[in-house]
């Protein structure tokens, strides 16, 4: 019987930057470590989406012809 093969995705952290893109630093008075936040979203996704918008769209306009 063949092995399955399994893939180990590792999440990596990321420092945490305001809106000017300056690092935020962490406050020492809270639990939660605010110096590092969660990886943002891909823009990969929105590109496909409105993409896919332009196909349909174009497809549909030479379709009617």
């Amino acid at each position: 019987m063949a092995k399955a093969k399994t893939t180990k995705v590792s999440k990596k952290r990321t420092r945490a930057k305001d809106s000017k893109g300056r690092f935020i630093a962490d406050d020492k008075s809270t639990p939660h470590n605010e110096a590092y936040g969660e990886k943002p979203a891909s823009n990969n996704n929105i590109l496909g989406i409105i993409l896919a918008v332009l196909l349909i769209a174009t497809l549909l306009f030479l379709g009617g012809k």
